[in-house]
């Protein structure tokens, strides 16, 4: 780096992405350019989207942008120095939105590119930007020219009984210490060329150590020639055991000692990314499953990072349990329905709770079927006692297991049957403010009050019920919360107070009538003693 880019600090990093006028079949190349502190990426065919992502010292950054011109601005002043890593997928067509997988399509034209720059002290330099390679020496201190280089051909085996360094840098003496084959110049390279024909496989492949260019990555990659591709990298600078694979065939992420088939060692949350990216028709989709000492989880990465699904550290065995037939037990491993929840502590409840602060009313449980529904009660302590509860179109029904008839039965026009008695706490315990009620006004209260034949809106006209409204009854005796409705326990209120008013009434006509009896018998015996004297 000269001391002119050094002193040139860098203000903002622009990636400006943007596309060419022709319009091709096929995606063909991808061109970084950079002109000043701009860094431009332009794609041969038209893109209805584009998705720039780099990784650094900084984290990762990630931006998507549409068709048209786009920029992604990063203020290099704030960007640590290191070696950035960037990856751009340009999609040249976009599927209908609410695409189904099994909808016949096209999938959309993509393009991807990736490589890196160097930012050093505030300062970019990319793969184009940064000064030209330096020039191969001679032994001698003169630029090496093509006549200098000399091929060798060797009709038979070649054996090299010592080590082998093979580049325009490697010198006399050179000091290979361990090494058996150097590679050593300013760009290493190893390439398989396959010169087979007919159906023999062709795909040439290369073993590349860094790129080309200053400014470029440090790594070593496998990379597919014919397919222009770079199906495998390592960065310069990943931490020991990054991938290792054990006798077993275990693979390793960050461990020497992978216990399972896949192991993930890392001093943070490990986890795994899944990213749908969009390139095959499908909306763009991230998922992230990871775990760390708070929970096991399944991150919706696109849906705002939400959490939909998480285990605490300590959730016992089973808490979660699906079936070979589908059937899901909570706390059992063997669930018996289709939802089991089972404890064995205490602590077996379900809560259904609505926490909206709107105090709208809801339906928060609904049982459906063709036909019926019934929800059984049972109780395994001895004697072994089930009720059940039943809806359906004779009614709302309560029975215990084994009883011919329901114990109560509720009809949709609210007709209500029992085969036991009705009983209505009124214990003193229960009440508060008692005070004496006058029959003989009760019952001149009832002498006005009107009686009437009827029957229920709701019921066939033939079914006849006699008494008052409940109108009246509350407008005259003002008993009870509700004027359209009466409680039995107050209709017998007024008729026992009003029956004790009749028999105090009835005792004392019984007290005058045995008055007359005396006095008409006084005066019978007073009139027989008369005719007595008489004769």
């Amino acid at each position: 780096m000269n001391a002119s880019r050094r002193s040139a600090r860098l203000v903002a990093l622009f990636a400006t992405l943007f596309l060419s006028a022709s319009s091709i079949a096929q995606p063909r190349t991808v061109v970084q350019q950079q002109s000043g502190t701009t860094l431009q990426w332009r794609a041969d065919f038209v893109h209805a989207a584009a998705s720039l992502r780099i990784a650094g010292p900084n984290g990762v950054v990630e931006k998507n942008f549409g068709a048209e011109a786009v920029e992604f601005l990063a203020d290099a002043s704030k960007l640590k120095d290191g070696r950035y890593v960037f990856e751009i997928t340009f999609v040249s067509s976009l599927p209908p939105p609410g695409l189904s997988r099994d909808t016949p399509r096209t999938p959309p034209l993509f393009a991807r590119t990736s490589g890196g720059f160097l930012v050093d002290s505030g300062v970019v330099y990319s793969a184009v930007s940064t000064p030209a390679l330096r020039e191969n020496q001679r032994p001698d201190g003169k630029r090496a020219v093509a006549s200098d280089l000399k091929d060798v051909v060797v009709a038979d085996d070649n054996i090299v009984q010592g080590s082998l360094c093979v580049g325009l840098d490697c010198v006399d003496n050179e000091s290979f210490g361990f090494d058996t084959i150097r590679l050593k110049e300013n760009n290493t390279r190893i390439k398989f060329e396959d010169t087979s024909t007919g159906a023999f496989p062709t795909t040439d492949w290369q073993l590349t150590a860094n790129d080309s260019a200053s400014g470029g990555v440090n790594r070593f990659s496998i990379e597919d020639v014919t397919a222009a591709t770079n199906p495998f990298t390592i960065v310069g600078g990943a931490p020991s055991n990054s991938v290792f694979v054990s006798s077993a065939g275990n693979l390793g992420l960050g461990t020497a000692t992978p216990i399972l088939d896949v192991h993930l060692d890392t001093n943070n949350t490990p986890g795994v990314r899944l990213e749908q990216n969009g390139t095959g028709g499908f909306s763009p989709q991230t998922w992230d499953i990871a775990g760390n000492e708070a929970n096991f989880f399944v991150r919706d990465v696109t849906g705002g990072s939400r959490l939909p699904f998480r285990i605490r550290p300590g959730a016992p065995t089973s808490s979660i349990d699906i079936a070979a037939g589908g059937n899901v037990g909570f706390g059992v491993a063997a669930p018996l329905q289709p939802l089991h929840l089972r404890r064995t502590d205490g602590s077996a409840r379900m809560l259904l709770e609505e926490a909206s602060p709107s105090t709208a009313a809801r339906t928060l449980a609904s049982f459906v079927n063709n036909g019926d529904v019934t929800v059984s009660y049972q109780s395994t302590a001895a004697p072994l006692t089930t009720w059940e509860t039943a809806a359906g179109s004779t009614g709302f029904r309560v029975r215990v297991s084994g009883a011919a008839t329901p114990q109560m039965t509720l009809a949709a026009n609210g007709n209500l049957n029992i085969t036991g008695a009705l009983t209505q706490a009124s214990s003193v315990t229960l009440k508060e403010n008692m005070a004496p009620v006058s029959g003989d006004k009760l019952l001149q209260t009832i002498k006005a009050l009107p009686i009437y034949t009827w029957n229920y809106l709701s019921a066939s006209k033939d079914e006849k019920h006699l008494g008052p409204t409940a109108e009246d009854f509350h407008r005259m005796f003002a008993l009870g919360n509700n004027p359209k409705a009466i409680a039995p326990g107050d209709m017998a209120g007024v008729a026992l107070g009003a029956i004790q008013a009749l028999s105090a009434a009835l005792s004392e006509k019984d007290r005058e009538l045995a008055a007359l009896r005396d006095r008409m018998s006084a005066l019978e015996a007073l009139v027989t003693g008369a005719r007595r004297a008489t004769q």
